[in-house]
């Protein structure tokens, strides 16, 4: 069977029939004797995927804590680091400077474009008398011929 739109041109002067149409019939009818199997078709199921903060057994494990001594061990090596060598590695055999007095605290000032009126967009400049009487003339036109004739011709058409 040609596929559509690809039959071979008809010969109207040939004594002989063609053939294309019956046998386009005929392929229509052997479509239309096929066994058709009825398939319900169920929606798909909904997916669950558990949520870990939810489903604690999904949660990873806490760890074991750490036994005293280690703690107390980790305790006195920090208190060696911050208390000995953290300041001479900072200031580098230097005594530390004395503070002195911190800055005070300020108001945060954010300009409001509604209240501050040199953030505003300028207006645009007004329009000169004879543009303004060419544009009157211009909508008068469109508003007056163009825009009826349009709107006719598109009743027309429609």
């Amino acid at each position: 069977m040609p596929a559509c739109g690809t039959f071979p041109p008809v010969d109207l002067e040939s004594p002989v029939e063609p053939t294309v149409g019956s046998e386009l019939l005929a392929h229509i009818v052997s479509q239309r004797e096929c066994d058709v199997k009825e398939t319900e078709v169920k929606p798909p199921e909904p997916l669950f995927l558990p949520i870990a903060e939810f489903e604690m057994d999904l949660a990873d494990k806490p760890f074991p804590p750490f036994p005293a001594e280690e703690i107390v061990a980790q305790q006195k090596q920090q208190d060696f680091e911050s208390g000995w060598v953290r300041p001479i590695v900072l200031t580098a055999g230097q005594p530390a400077p004395e503070a002195g007095p911190a800055p005070q605290p300020r108001p945060l000032h954010l300009p409001i474009a509604e209240f501050e009126l040199d953030l505003l967009d300028k207006p645009f400049p007004p329009f000169s008398p004879e543009e303004l009487v060419e544009q009157q003339k211009h909508f008068d036109f469109d508003t007056g011929w163009a825009r009826p004739i349009v709107l006719q011709n598109l009743r027309i058409a429609a």
